[in-house]
């Protein structure tokens, strides 16, 4: 009978992150809020003002003429506030596809979320490219929830959503970017939404119910003797390392070997997370030698950041083997990239995402928030580049959706026999 244990974290999120937020963190020596985003949004910081004062006044002055004209000569009521909002979250993510403004409102559900309230369908959003076009797609499907329960898949294509539940009120989503479908797809609970969607070639429409939604954030077993499995849904939770911790230990208490890291669908979360995850595990510390974790690239120059030394390599003894596919991003591929290049981890199953690069989350006079793209980071002393590379498979495997079998997971399993001790 396995043994099972730490199911640990529940969490409401729609869409998530992959973050660096403003932290003490004993684990970790990072000084200033950061996100390294993959589809969602971090959370709040406090920070100095950096607008100018008396720069860039004719852009400003241009702005302000506008927002006068268009509520003036618009033929419905639009107040200047209506207008900028409008254009601000249009505007943001036009200029970047993982930057955005939220207003006062969205801003206050995101904090909410952060304490475990949420309300929605279930699932996490991404891009897809094929054959050259960018789609908007579902990344993953959390267990249990409206959207697993009306057989929404990940890699479901979004073709239209009808935030009313009509097939009238279909939107295309051609031109929506993630924070846009999202808007759509929130709601209240009870409340119904529509998806065209397409699959496999085949297009076809499914209703689902808006609800309470809770996510087992981390999971793990020892899933064959000798062999732990760790599931990691996102890098998030304010408890997040010491769950992290528990799971490992009570592998080390079951005489766990090899250990089997899922990130498959993995989207992201807080960077100190991610980091705190990789220093335990890391066999490159010591008491004198303490390289880099990542590097942060800006238009000002680099950064770099370590793990604390009481902590490194705790957990070294595992064999690792990590699961990934295109869904995993951001902090779940800094972890691979930094586990695999540094740690001797193998990595099966397909290429990840491909975001290297991370958001800083600003404060608004409005009581809304900017998220904007800031830096591009790299891994490790070597500097591993991430960014529209992501990491790929030592074994690459397919996992079949017409078959009930995981063979990503039944590969490392194979791999994890041939690694034990004899």
């Amino acid at each position: 009978m396995k043994k099972t244990f730490a199911i640990i974290i529940s969490l409401s999120f729609l869409i998530n992150p992959f973050f660096i937020n403003q932290s003490n963190s004993a684990d970790l020596e990072i000084e200033k809020p950061q996100y390294i985003g993959s589809r969602n949004k971090p959370a709040m910081h406090n920070s100095e003002s950096v607008i100018p004062v008396n720069n860039d006044l004719t852009a400003i002055k241009l702005f302000v003429e506008i927002a006068f004209m268009f509520e003036r000569f618009y033929y419905k009521d639009i107040t200047k506030m209506e207008f900028l909002e409008k254009v601000l979250d249009g505007g943001v993510s036009s200029i970047d596809r993982y930057s955005s403004y939220d207003g006062a409102a969205e801003t206050k559900d995101f904090n909410k979320k952060i304490e475990g309230h949420f309300v929605g369908i279930g699932i996490e959003i991404g891009q897809k490219d094929i054959d050259g076009n960018s789609y908007l797609a579902i990344m993953s499907v959390f267990d249990d929830s409206p959207a697993d329960k009306v057989g929404l898949k990940a890699g479901d294509l979004i073709i239209g959503v009808s935030p009313d539940g009509t097939k009238r009120g279909l939107i295309s989503t051609m031109d929506m970017n993630i924070d846009t479908l999202i808007k759509n797809i929130k709601g209240e609970a009870g409340t119904k939404v529509l998806f065209r969607l397409k699959r496999s070639g085949k297009y076809f429409n499914i209703l689902v119910i808006r609800d309470d939604i809770k996510v087992t954030i981390i999971s793990s077993e020892m899933i064959k003797p000798k062999i732990g499995y760790l599931r990691i849904r996102e890098f998030f939770g304010r408890e997040f390392i010491e769950d992290i911790k528990l799971s490992l230990w009570a592998m080390t208490q079951s005489r766990a070997e090899v250990v089997i890291i899922d990130l498959r669908n993995n989207p992201g979360g807080f960077i100190k997370d991610a980091l705190g995850l990789i220093n335990l595990l890391r066999k490159d510390a010591s008491a004198v030698l303490n390289p880099p974790l990542v590097y942060e690239k800006t238009k000002r120059g680099e950064e770099s950041y370590t793990g604390s030394l009481d902590d490194a390599g705790k957990y070294k003894n595992f064999k690792l083997i990590i699961l990934t596919n295109g869904g995993s991003a951001s902090a779940s591929e800094l972890t691979t990239a930094y586990l695999k290049g540094y740690c001797g981890a193998v990595v099966v199953g397909k290429t990840t995402f491909g975001k290297g690069v991370g958001q800083y989350l600003l404060p608004l006079s409005n009581g809304g928030s900017l998220r904007v793209t800031s830096f591009e980071y790299f891994v490790g002393p070597n500097k591993i580049k991430v960014n529209h590379i992501g990491v790929k498979p030592d074994y690459e495997v397919e996992d079949l959706t017409n078959t009930k079998k995981d063979e990503q997971l039944d590969k490392a399993l194979e791999l994890a026999n041939g690694m034990l001790s004899k």
